[in-house]
């Protein structure tokens, strides 16, 4: 069978995508021909206030990457390809944030081909699956994690058996009803084939850090999350999961075999990083870092970046990081006031346990990115310096800052309905936080975008230089240029 995979990515950078090539992987492995329609690049679906992290001190452009935008219609590239390849099936991972993009190319497609069958995966699938299948181009959809579904559904497809009865099966059927089949089982992460990159355009064997374009593998060794935040949807996933009665969401691979697989996709790409997409990377208990470590640095031996949770620090996860090889996590403050932090975000853990946890992780060698969040309601300015002064107190090599993005099936967003502070009809599910995306009493929009605008001079210049920056946070040609060229010289 024939299948067209779609990789959307509305982000200006390069980076392949976990989730859409483990499935491709799968396909190949099975003997399907498959090919990926990329989205990256194109002029019309890039969102320009992504600059303004640029502008903002929160990420470098590469010094050794230049990648021109695509100026063609992407809907008839996607046309020509579909008219020369001719697929069966055309598969996608659903991310809510990717939704326009979806709609202006799976949409009409659907209607000049309305024979070729659509499949949607990916956690949106899972958050909201009544409302992604109602998205008129998606014929059916996976409810679950896909390794497993959709090993049976292409080889059922294939041999032109009835689909109907398949695990995590939501099918919209000829009479213009919906099946819906309960989720799938949880996939034991030791049988998820070491992932095939050779579709990609070879610019996203490149990632950035640091300013820099590295080869860089994005690859799991953990998958799930401990943790409730109220901004994140992984609660929900989660939930889904345990109403089915499994167990054991946060799961890890083997240490030798993950080991093995990063050892291989070295040594075939020529790798220089790795960068570990996990959620929660210091989720596994020490024991089984500590047996990772050894085995990483002996047979691989690449710095590497992960994401980790201040709660899942402790003095000797940083040390082994360190051992380890990391050069660099993201690790979440989002505020600096304790309470607001735990009763309106889910974060139930002290400034202390964040201080610690980075300077743990400064001490054995681990470069530390924070992230923060400002514009949510009941933050007014006094919060948002209260944020400031935990990273100053941290003292974290860089801090990422966004704007608060209500992601609709979030369940500080559900709260915020509920309580008639937001109007569902006006949040903006496209932007990447870099300018407010609702409205809010304590702050007006503009107070907002100036401290997001200045939010990292606050963080590392002189306190006695504040007054100046707060005049910086006013938006106009001299203080835009003045900003800029004080961000440069910090870097």
């Amino acid at each position: 069978m024939k299948i067209l995979f779609i990789y959307f990515n509305s982000k200006y950078r390069p980076r392949t995508l976990l989730s859409l090539s483990i499935i491709e992987t799968i396909a190949k492995k099975l003997g399907h021909s498959t090919r990926i329609f990329d989205s990256s690049f194109y002029s019309c679906f890039f969102d320009k206030k992504d600059f303004h992290t640029l502008d903002a001190g929160i990420f470098k452009a590469a010094d050794n990457l230049h990648i021109p935008p695509k100026r063609t219609d992407p809907y008839e590239d996607l046309k020509r390809v579909v008219d020369d390849f001719q697929p069966q099936l055309i598969a996608f991972s659903f991310y809510i944030n990717q939704i326009n993009a979806q709609r202006a190319i799976l949409a009409p497609l659907k209607k000049e081909f309305p024979e070729i069958k659509i499949l949607a995966g990916g956690s949106q699938c899972i958050l909201n699956p009544e409302e992604s299948i109602k998205e008129p181009y998606i014929d059916m959809m996976c409810y679950g994690e896909g390794e497993e579904f959709f090993k049976s559904l292409s080889e059922k497809m294939d041999r032109g058996e009835d689909i109907s009865a398949i695990q995590g099966l939501w099918l919209k059927t000829d009479g213009g009803d919906i099946l819906r089949n309960a989720i799938t089982r949880l996939t034991e992460l030791d049988n998820v084939p070491v992932q095939d990159w050779d579709s990609y355009d070879p610019v996203h064997i490149y990632g950035l850090f640091d300013g820099h374009a590295f080869r860089m593998g994005h690859v799991e060794f953990t998958r799930g999350c401990h943790y409730s935040c109220t901004y994140c949807g992984q609660k929900f996933i989660r939930n889904a999961f345990a109403k089915s009665g499994q167990k054991g969401f946060v799961r890890h691979k083997s240490p030798l075999i993950a080991v093995n697989e990063y050892k291989e996709l070295k040594e075939k790409y020529d790798l220089e990083m790795f960068y570990f997409v996990d959620g929660n990377f210091s989720a596994m208990p020490t024991s089984i870092l500590e047996e990772l470590a050894k085995l990483y640095r002996e047979k691989v031996g690449l710095p590497f970046i992960a994401q980790v949770h201040p709660q899942s620090i402790n003095e000797r996860k940083a040390e082994l990081l360190g051992l380890m090889g990391c050069k660099h996590v993201s690790i979440g403050v989002e505020s600096g006031n304790e309470e607001y932090r735990e009763n309106v975000m889910g974060r139930k853990m002290s400034n202390r346990q964040i201080v610690n946890a980075i300077h743990w992780l400064k001490r054995n060698g681990v470069k530390v990115s924070t992230y923060n969040i400002i514009g949510m309601p009941g933050m007014d300015r006094k919060h948002v310096f209260e944020t400031i002064d935990l990273n100053r107190e941290a003292k974290a090599d860089t801090s990422i800052v966004a704007s608060f993005v209500p992601y609709p099936d979030s369940e500080i967003t559900r709260r915020l309905i509920n309580k008639g502070m937001l109007d569902p009809g006006k949040i903006k599910i496209v932007t990447q936080g870099t300018e407010p995306t609702i409205e809010i009493k304590e702050m007006s929009a503009d107070e907002i975008k100036g401290l997001y605008s200045t939010f990292n001079l606050y963080l590392n210049l002189p306190k006695f230089t504040f007054p100046a920056i707060k005049m910086l946070e006013r938006s106009g040609h001299v203080t835009n240029f003045v900003r800029k060229q004080i961000y440069r010289l910090m870097r």
